[in-house]
């Protein structure tokens, strides 16, 4: 059975930056919001991958939310990716980052993350490129968002995102500039942590476990009636195992259908359920011999945690579903990890499987069935309680600001583009360069085979004499 969702071919729609908001208008000069009305609530930016159908992108800021809520009350959190997204159709609202450079003033804290953010390649979903030509890409998702806010004075917090070795020596000074100026950097694992220390040894960097290890307390304790609901409509009424239908699993499938069959042995159903609709996750890709149930349409983020969370076993390559499947103690079966992936960390947590390429490898007994969570994810979840706090204390500390110029805020929106374009003529020059030492080599070569061509006929000629 196949599903299509929304969301799965990326960006959203432009909205202009004159738009009414909270009663002023978006783009023009606003004061401070303590300056406007000390009374009202903390109002808190957060910038990621918001606009895609990626079940962890979409569940950050449901957690974040609920974290802050805890430690601040009630408060505004407002979400910025490269598209705009309705919540009339779209779990979360989301306003295009393009805006931010006119709101930037009127927030008490820049919320960066998490997820896979700080990268300069562009490969970061199919078609997914920003909805306004002004966005540098990929740097407008995260680069530009910590400039802005550092030029307004606001506070930022790194919500544990993971970076890519890749970026180029030519943004050192911007991305040492964006840390050191950052009043809280939290990166979910060590290699993220190493490569950003690269560029600012003087930078104070924490690692934090992903956010999404915080999921369980969201999680209600017996099933909830929108997820009774959805086994109803699925054709569901026992236990089921859940299997990510990603062509990445292809490899293993051998492996994948004896689990199936394993299951359907004892009586389960198997689910197959898209993490990713946006990576091409799709029911039926991998062509399991067996019976399988899909949803009609893609859950929101906290319906599709719980199903994951109350199955029996979980098999996918996505990190976060294997997040949610051991925060619930469901094994948990993925393809062998990468060293220094980011799902290498779920190696160490018990009821994690990983799966053969050759399925006859794989034990009869397959370990089906909900245990006890590993020790390790109290451990992550008292760390998060850490990270969540000095996230929160930013806000608590902050100072009244100035307000910058909306000119200076352009010409810093600029500066990933200026960048960028400087990284582009240098590797340009680096190829110019190498052509002409090709060139060159190849030119050396020819005027010695010449040469060698000119003495071979002396010879032969002094020879004939």
């Amino acid at each position: 059975m196949s599903a299509s969702y929304p969301g799965s071919s990326g960006a959203g729609v432009v909205v202009g930056t004159q738009t009414q908001e909270n009663g002023r208008v978006v783009g023009e000069r606003v004061l401070d919001r303590r300056q406007r009305d000390p009374a009202t609530r903390p109002h808190v930016a957060m910038v990621g991958t918001y606009d895609v159908a990626n079940f962890g992108d979409l569940l950050f800021p449901v957690i974040a939310r609920r974290e802050i809520e805890q430690r601040l009350g009630s408060f505004d959190l407002t979400l910025y990716s490269y598209g705009a997204m309705s919540p009339t159709t779209w779990p979360l609202h989301v306003h295009p980052i393009a805006q931010l450079r006119h709101d930037i003033t009127g927030f008490d804290l820049l919320l960066l993350g998490g997820g896979h953010l700080i990268r300069a390649d562009t490969a970061i979903a199919p078609g997914y490129l920003p909805s306004d030509p002004v966005v540098h890409h990929p740097l407008g998702l995260w680069l530009t968002p910590v400039l802005l806010a550092t030029a307004a004075g606001v506070p930022v917090a790194w919500n544990a995102p993971s970076a890519s070795p890749d970026i180029p020596a030519t943004l050192t000074p911007l991305l040492a500039a964006a840390l050191d100026a950052s009043g809280y950097v939290a990166l979910r694992d060590l290699p993220s942590a190493r490569i950003l220390q690269g560029y600012a040894p003087n930078a104070a960097l924490h690692i934090a476990p992903d956010t999404a290890f915080g999921v369980g307390q969201l999680l209600p304790e017996a099933r909830s009636d929108p997820l009774e609901s959805l086994l109803v409509e699925m054709g569901i009424s026992g236990r089921y195992v859940v299997v990510q239908p990603t062509s990445q699993l292809a490899p293993y499938r051998q492996a994948v259908c004896a689990i199936v069959d394993a299951a359907i042995q004892e009586g389960m159903s198997v689910v197959e359920l898209p993490i990713g609709p946006v990576h091409g996750d799709e029911a039926g890709i991998l062509g399991l011999p067996v019976t399988t149930h899909t949803p009609s349409s893609w859950p929101e983020p906290l319906l599709l945690a719980e199903l994951l969370a109350c199955s029996q076993a979980v098999v996918a390559v996505s990190l976060h579903a294997g997040i949610v499947a051991v925060v619930a103690g469901v094994p948990l079966f993925h393809p062998p990890s990468i060293p220094d992936s980011k799902c290498e960390l779920l190696d160490r947590i018990s009821g994690v499987y990983a799966l053969p390429r050759d399925g006859s490898a794989m034990q009869n007994a397959f370990p089906l069935g909900r245990t006890e969570p590993s020790v390790l994810i109290r451990e992550y979840v008292a760390r998060l309680q850490h990270h969540w706090d000095r996230v929160t204390q930013l806000v608590e500390d902050s100072a009244p600001r100035h307000v910058p110029a909306p000119v200076l805020l352009g010409l810093v929106e600029l500066l990933p583009h200026l960048a960028g374009e400087l990284h582009s003529s240098r590797m340009r020059g680096e190829m110019l360069q190498s052509r002409l030492e090709q060139s060159a080599r190849e030119s050396e070569a020819l005027r010695m085979h010449r040469v060698a061509d000119r003495l071979a006929r002396i010879r032969g000629r002094l020879s004939r004499r």
